[in-house]
């Protein structure tokens, strides 16, 4: 299915022209060898742009079509007029001279197979470079100095004839296009996803752009062990695949990677997404419904407003079919780690709902939706070296957001850890428990203190609690206006876990801060108010806390402390 859904998205973009034919394929070029008519190099022409990452400016090579690259992952096998150092200068910094000069060779011989015939003059031009190139001179060619380091470092390098680019010679395209579809003896079988009986690809070409991978790709489908042979087949026959479906599976995916409107990165994993369509909004109304992409924040604002009224929204269809596919590296492979079809409406309602559970007071993020990775960062300790959320719980966590399932309990178990662990109850964190109690039927509580703001009526105990603790936290700074450690950094935990043992002791405290604050008759009605609502005859103070009922206690605390702040900013 996943291969399906890539080959007909190919078939979309190559009717309108953005990816290549058969034959060839997109790549980054960092350099161009200018060359005379007689093979005589004359400069080098430096393709790298300057591109903005984020709010860095960064130099990136250039991406260009170029005849179809090989899969190598050991040996030595040549690309044509389009390479590396090693094959084309035959030097590189790898120490081994010896297969340096094998890579040129391998090179110089496809170029004389291919360009025999070719009569035209950068054809002429190339082969004189091959026959008259001296590797042993690499280093001290004063033509390659002001770039040495760079072009042995491994980045593509390509061929200009006096300026001319030597792949938009129609003659050369001719004589590659003839040499790439030449007659060979291949074994024909059906192919698993066109359905044709045809020649089957032995081989896949790898992915490039997945963080964590392999620099050189890393491969979707490939078998290299006699292990994963199955009944006499070898290698690509074991699962049998069309050149044509192979070719177009793995240069559209290397073309989604290659565009920051079809991917997000969540944990270690890369997210990919398209639509049946070429109109950027569907993408893009995606990637700002799960990240912070502000230039796209009025688009998945508009959708939103429009689902939760129930009217269709202008120049989109909300029965497109949308794809989202995660991939994470794995060695030399890349790991699937989910694939979702369903149409673009149903996706975008799952995220309407997941947002409108995380609506909560003060939220942690300038924008109006939170963004998922903000969610994921309240589970790790950013004061660690390895700031990445647990990969399955984020993987699992996108996948529940998407296809609207519970939320994984890893993701409730890590906000309450860290929040206990730093005695800190985030607006994100706060966000997060409130969402996956409303969403997971198997913590269902009353309704109604899983609100935006706090419930000054509920008697749900773990959330009064809660409400109570911030009270008598603030009673504390009032008293102690210059305090460095309050109640919260010393018994939060315990309260939290263990109220029966903490909150006597607390209230004790509480009656000496309020004896000399200012404000202390108001805190005493404040706290009174409260214990009222529990039930002080029997048990006011329970000896423990269930799960459960410590994130209901978390969110009580954060509501309590975060309305008195909204009540000032009201009064101004």
């Amino acid at each position: 299915m996943i291969l399906q859904a890539l080959v007909n998205y190919y078939e979309i973009l190559r009717g309108e022209d953005k990816v290549p034919e058969a034959g060839y394929s997109i790549a980054k070029v960092s350099y161009g060898l200018n060359i005379s008519c007689e093979g005589e190099l004359l400069n080098v022409i430096p393709l790298k742009r300057m591109t903005e990452v984020g709010k860095k400016k960064v130099e990136e090579p250039c991406l260009m079509k170029v005849p179809e690259q090989v899969t190598r992952s050991s040996g030595v096998s040549a690309n044509f007029l389009c390479d590396n150092s090693s094959y084309l200068l035959g030097s590189d910094q790898k120490g081994k001279p010896k297969r340096s000069l094998e890579c040129f060779e391998a090179s110089k011989q496809l170029v004389t197979d291919v360009l025999n015939q070719c009569e035209s003059s950068s054809a002429r031009a190339v082969m004189n470079y091959f026959q008259k190139w001296n590797a042993d001179m690499v280093l001290g060619n004063p033509v390659l100095q002001d770039y040495i380091e760079d072009l042995l470092a491994g980045g593509n390098i390509v061929f200009f004839v006096e300026g001319e680019e030597v792949l938009k010679d129609r003659s050369i395209q001719s004589a590659w296009e003839l040499y790439h579809s030449g007659d060979k003896e291949e074994r024909q079988m059906q192919c698993l996803i066109t359905g044709k009986r045809v020649a089957i690809a032995r081989l896949h070409p790898v992915i490039r752009g997945i963080p964590g991978a392999q620099s050189s790709g890393a491969s979707l489908v490939s078998f290299n062990a006699v292990a994963y042979d199955s009944y006499g087949h070898e290698n690509g026959t074991n699962a049998p695949a069309s050149k044509e479906a192979v070719f177009a599976y793995t240069t559209v995916l290397n073309y989604l990677l290659s565009k920051r409107e079809h991917k997000q990165t969540v944990g270690d994993m890369t997210v990919v997404f398209w639509a049946d369509s070429l109109k950027s909004e569907y993408c893009d109304a995606f990637s700002a419904g799960i990240g912070s992409d502000e230039d796209k924040q009025e688009l998945i604002k508009r959708i939103f407003e429009k689902i939760s009224i129930g009217q269709p929204v202008e120049d989109i269809d909300m029965g497109t079919e949308f794809y989202i596919l995660g991939l994470s590296p794995n060695a030399a492979r890349l790991s699937v780690r989910f694939f979702i079809k369903n149409s673009f409406g149903k996706i975008m309602k799952n995220l309407y709902r997941h947002q409108e559970r995380l609506k909560i007071i003060k939220p942690p993020s300038k924008f109006e939706n939170i963004p998922l990775y903000w969610l994921l960062r309240e589970t790790v300790n950013l004061n660690s070296k390895d700031k990445s959320p647990t990969p399955l719980m984020a993987g699992a966590m996108l996948r529940a957001i998407i296809q609207g399932t519970p939320y994984p309990n890893s993701f409730y178990q890590g906000l309450i850890l860290r929040a206990k662990a730093e005695r800190n109850v985030t607006s994100g964190r706060a966000a997060g428990i409130k969402a996956y109690l409303i969403h997971n039927k198997d913590y269902q509580v009353n309704q109604e203190v899983l609100k935006v703001k706090v419930n000054e009526e509920t008697n749900e105990k773990a959330y009064v609690l809660g409400r109570l603790f911030a009270v008598l936290e603030r009673a504390q700074e009032e008293a102690n206006k210059n305090i460095n450690s309050t109640i919260k950094d010393k018994y939060f935990t315990s309260a939290c876990a263990n109220p029966g043992v903490v909150f006597p002791r607390l209230l004790q405290l509480a009656g000496y801060h309020n004896a000399k604050s200012e404000y202390g008759k108001a805190r005493e009605y404040e706290i009174g108010k409260i214990i009222s609502k529990l039930d002080v005859e029997n048990e006011p103070f329970p000896s423990h806390l269930s799960l459960k009922e410590q994130g209901i206690f978390m969110l009580g605390y954060y509501q309590q402390r975060e309305q008195r702040f909204e009540k000032k900013e009201d009064k101004q």
